[in-house]
């Protein structure tokens, strides 16, 4: 696991979180009548070592949709973002910018992008999320 060895440092929606807080948000995110209510959950997510900057919301809030670009999170250029999904599946996207859509990624960045990945399913795992929910088919490619 990426962060084991050293006590890892979270930043959610833009403010200094624990790993206490975690363990009681994280599980909340698998919860299938919670996902019914809020319609699921929308994440972006960026890790550098010891360090993960995780913006989460409710899809829905007093009825109205939410937006990706609604969550606070810097830029870089690994980012993922995603949805978790009412009907208990999960989407993870490597969000590439324009440019390197434009010029293709290099294999060091996709060693970099499949290493983000894993390590924030591990994160997630780690802090209670379910482990059987699925993934979808984009995330699966």
């Amino acid at each position: 696991m990426f962060f084991s060895k050293n006590k890892l440092k979270i930043t959610l929606n833009g403010k200094s979180s624990s790993e206490k807080e975690m363990k009681k948000i994280i599980p909340v995110l698998s919860n299938p009548a919670i996902l019914t209510e809020k319609g699921g959950y929308l994440f972006k997510a960026i890790i550098h070592s010891d360090h993960i900057f995780l913006g989460l919301v409710p899809y829905m809030i007093n009825n109205q949709r939410m937006n990706h670009y609604d969550l606070v999170i810097p830029d870089d250029p690994y980012r993922l973002t995603g949805f978790i999904n009412s009907n208990c599946s999960l989407t993870i996207i490597m969000e590439v910018s324009a440019e390197y859509n434009k010029i293709g990624l290099t294999e060091l960045q996709k060693y970099h992008f499949a290493r983000s990945y894993i390590e924030f399913c591990e994160f997630l795992i780690h802090f209670g999320f379910n482990p059987d929910f699925e993934l979808n088919i984009v995330t699966e490619q």
